[in-house]
């Protein structure tokens, strides 16, 4: 099963032309720059698809292959293992943002929020324009009632992609929350 979806995923990536990647790949400044550019439709849709691509590999195969193996474990709700994977990934490779993303998600859903935001933060510090990673800052700052610095985090997500789903509404929501409404 880990093998037929590690094999899915490098497939997805065949069109891209190469098998490695990471945050720095050049590709990522045209992708966002595109974003910038497009109307709500199929094509942001199809550009976010990419983007999140490049980000999920890394700058090689093994750390590719690694991280497909702990989103696999993930999915299957074994925590435990696909933890150990993704603290492997990140000691072997400290500077793939992806990988310190998808351990900040695990951390998130079995309520860790201290530990998420600390890997959230370093993904951000890697690649400022993660909008997954500053979505991601905003539900922790709302989890703990920070709704400032939830507000501030949402709206660095929605300028980096203004097409995040509900970005205009859950930003007019943190607002009423400041102002108590």
């Amino acid at each position: 099963m880990i093998r037929a979806l590690t094999i899915l995923v490098f497939c997805l990536f065949l069109p891209f032309g190469q098998a490695t990647a990471d945050q720095n790949d050049p590709r990522l400044n045209d992708l966002f720059n595109k974003l910038q550019r497009l109307e709500a439709g199929a094509d942001v849709h199809r550009v976010v698809s990419a983007i999140w691509s490049v980000w999920l590999l890394g700058e090689d195969d093994t750390a590719s292959r690694k991280l497909a193996v702990g989103n696999a474990l993930f999915q299957q709700r074994k925590f435990d293992q696909a933890l150990e994977v993704f603290d492997k990934v990140i000691a072997d490779y400290p500077n793939f943002s992806e990988a310190w993303n998808k351990r900040a998600t695990l951390y998130f859903v079995v309520g860790r929020l201290d530990e998420s935001l600390r890997d959230v933060e370093k993904t951000i510090s890697l690649e400022p324009r993660h909008f997954g990673a500053l979505s991601g800052a905003a539900q922790i700052y709302m989890e703990q009632e920070r709704w400032e610095d939830a507000l501030q985090a949402y709206r660095q997500a929605t300028r980096v992609n203004p097409h995040l789903p509900n970005g205009k509404q859950i930003i007019s929501n943190l607002e009423d929350k400041l102002k108590g409404i």
